[in-house]
């Protein structure tokens, strides 16, 4: 459909409208595209990760370099700095869900807690074999949360058998 336009002599051509219509045509599939990315790390981990080795090494390496470099150079949006605002810090670790447009629900945001509930797996993860490389991988969130004051815990998982996956956000201890 694309066409190469020669310049003949004279203005050239107005293509304004024209880019302007391809890009809303991609932006139009952002969300598809930030799926497609995030399950293909959920099935890269479950293919490579999901043994004792590899859940090792996402729990204790990977997920805290992740967060590191995460927080340390501001990647999504992320200040790096501690706070004493618990809602302050669920919104900087949020914003990599907000970023990645990962459906979240907040069930409960005071001064002594903050719960954050997932209706699906954030990166795609399937089936009760893959919960011990769900909580290897929460790591990565759980260091977010320290690296900007607080303290994450997570209660309940969808591959564990809950509806949903539950966060609570509490001072950092």
């Amino acid at each position: 459909m694309h066409r190469v336009r020669r310049w003949e002599g004279g203005l050239p051509e107005d293509r304004t409208d024209e880019l302007n219509r391809m890009i809303a045509e991609f932006d139009a599939g952002h969300d598809e595209w930030l799926r497609r990315g995030t399950l293909a790390v959920g099935h890269f981990q479950m293919r490579h990760t999901n043994n004792r080795v590899g859940r090792f090494l996402m729990a204790n390496v990977t997920s805290r370099l992740l967060a590191r470099l995460i927080v340390g150079k501001g990647l999504f949006g992320i200040e790096d700095r501690r706070r004493d605002d618990l809602v302050e810090i669920a919104m900087e670790w949020l914003k990599l869900s907000i970023f990645l447009r990962i459906p979240t629900e907040v069930a409960e945001a005071s001064d002594e807690r903050v719960v954050v509930l997932r209706p699906e797996c954030t990166i795609g993860l399937e089936g009760p074999e893959c919960a011990p490389l769900c909580r290897a991988s929460m790591n990565m969130d759980m260091e977010i949360v320290r690296r900007l004051g607080g303290r994450l815990v997570v209660t309940e998982t969808i591959l564990e058998g809950a509806p949903r996956c539950r966060h609570i956000v509490t001072r950092g201890g």
